[in-house]
C-alpha cells in the first residue's frame, strides 16, 4: 500500500468522526460536555441509537476504524484483511464495483455512504429553525394546504400519510423564508 492509499484511511477515519460529531452537535443541546470525553465508538453509538445513522452506515463506522487501528501503531501497510473487508463492504452496499485495488475509490464510496445522513442531519435542523424562527408562516402554508385539499381532514393521524403534504410544506416554508431574507436590512 502507498503512503496515499495509507494516508487516504487515516483520513477517512478522521473525516467520519468530524460528520458524527457535526451530526451529533446539531441535535444535542450541549454537545460540548459529552464531545470532551467521548471516544470514536461512543460517537457512532449515540448516532446510531438517536437514529442519525443506519446500521450500514455503523458497519462502515466500524471497519474504517478496525482497519484505522490495525494501521495507526505501526509503519506496516494496511493489513490485506481490512483492504478486502472493505472491499466486500462496498460492494454489498453497490458502492463500487472495479477493481479491489483501487482502495481510494473504495474508501471515497464508504465516505459518501456516511456523508449522506450528515447533510439529512444538517437539513433537519436548518428546516426545524426555519419553523422556529417562522411558526406563523409555518400555519399559514399549511392552513393553505389544508383548504386547497378537503380531502385531508379524511387521512388519518398515521405521518406517513402526511409525509408528502409536510414535505411540500417544508420547501414552500424554506422559498418563503429565503425571500423574506433577502428583503431585511443587510446586518451591519
Amino acid at each position: 500500500m502507498s503512503t496515499n492509499q495509507r494516508d487516504r484511511t487515516l483520513g477517512a477515519h478522521l473525516a467520519i468522526e468530524g460528520l458524527l460529531e457535526s451530526m451529533l452537535e446539531t441535535v444535542l443541546p450541549r454537545p460540548k460536555y459529552w464531545m470532551e470525553t467521548a471516544d470514536y465508538k461512543s460517537k457512532v453509538s449515540l448516532a446510531l441509537s438517536m437514529g442519525l445513522i443506519g446500521e450500514k452506515e455503523r458497519t462502515i463506522c466500524q471497519v474504517i476504524n478496525k482497519a484505522r487501528n490495525a494501521m495507526a501503531h505501526s509503519v506496516d501497510p494496511l493489513p490485506e484483511k481490512w483492504r478486502i473487508e472493505m472491499h466486500r463492504l462496498a460492494q454489498g452496499l453497490e458502492i463500487h464495483k472495479s477493481d479491489p485495488k483501487d482502495l481510494n475509490k473504495i474508501v471515497m464510496g464508504l465516505m459518501v455512504k456516511i456523508t449522506a445522513p450528515f447533510l439529512y442531519t444538517r437539513r433537519r435542523h436548518y428546516i426545524k429553525n426555519v419553523m422556529k424562527n417562522h411558526p406563523d408562516l409555518w400555519n399559514q402554508l399549511l392552513y393553505k394546504k389544508m383548504d386547497e385539499r378537503p380531502d385531508l381532514e379524511k387521512l388519518p393521524v398515521d405521518i406517513e400519510a402526511w409525509r408528502p403534504l409536510l414535505e411540500d410544506i417544508e420547501r414552500q416554508l424554506l422559498a418563503k423564508a429565503r425571500e423574506n431574507e433577502k428583503e431585511l436590512p443587510p446586518r451591519s
